[in-house]
């Protein structure tokens, strides 16, 4: 039986729990924005899709984390910084009780592209530890992923539920960055062997191995189901409206929900 890096497998994990735990993040959001800010739905919609654009452009966090390595690491320098960045953000928000709803949406548009360019580092680990086992690698460790990141969406989704109830949402806020707190010691913690893929070091420079990458994107994105798959995610996202905050206020103050049974 392949044994994984023990450190990577940890952050796997932990990494896939904070991100279903983001539930609670977006229930505290709505509810902050609703009831201590006093915005409109429309409006609310419009700062919650600013504050999740760093989601869009993933792919640039791959480009950067490739050929811009931190104290020589292209992975773990990047996921510590991302899970201070997690905490900073949150945790301000939690200390001042920001009233502001454009600096509000700054700190989630961070806490944001700390989730996003996460996301993007794990999932590169995991493709490097996952050929270990070319055979059952890749489906063992996304069994363990999903398997962590549902455990999350439901823990998230009923503290997020209480919190909001009975408490201020900025006590959601608090352990949201506690997590990314986690996230940043776990990448301290992490072996710098879990992201050596047992290929000769790039001796060229930035510019030949950005060109490099930009090359290997270009024919990917030439390749019919790579193209199409983007397209039909495009169009989905063009001509399937979200309704998410408008639910949030029927739910609440028409069908007279409780934030819990939200």
């Amino acid at each position: 039986m392949v044994t994984y890096n023990r450190s990577f497998i940890i952050l796997l994990a932990f990494q896939y729990f904070n991100q279903g735990c983001k539930a609670m993040l977006g229930l505290a959001v709505k509810n902050y924005y609703k009831e201590y800010l006093n915005l409109e739905p429309g409006y609310i919609t419009k700062l919650s899709s600013i504050a999740g654009f760093p989601w869009s452009v993933k792919i640039l966090y791959g480009i950067v984390s490739d050929n811009v390595p931190i104290f020589g690491s292209k992975r773990k320098s990047y996921v510590v910084i991302m899970g201070l960045l997690q905490f900073v953000s949150l945790i301000v928000v939690f200390l001042f009780e920001v009233e502001d709803e454009k600096y509000v949406t700054a700190l989630l548009f961070m806490a944001s592209l700390s989730g996003a360019y996460l996301d993007v580092l794990v999932d590169a680990l995991m493709v490097i530890q996952s050929r270990q086992d070319e055979e059952e690698g890749s489906e063992q460790l996304q069994s363990l992923s999903w398997g962590a990141m549902g455990t999350g969406g439901m823990v998230g989704s009923l503290l997020g539920g209480y919190m909001t109830e009975y408490y201020h949402p900025k006590y959601s806020f608090l352990a949201y960055s506690l997590l990314g707190f986690i996230v940043m010691i776990l990448g301290i913690n992490l072996d710098k062997s879990a992201e050596q893929d047992g290929e000769e070091p790039s001796t060229g420079s930035f510019w030949t191995e950005l060109k490099s990458s930009l090359t290997q994107i270009k024919l990917a994105l030439q390749m019919p189901e790579i193209y199409r798959t983007i397209l039909f995610f495009v169009l989905c996202a063009i001509f399937s409206p979200g309704f998410s905050e408008f639910m949030y206020f029927f739910q609440l103050d028409v069908a007279k929900l409780s934030k819990i049974q939200y």
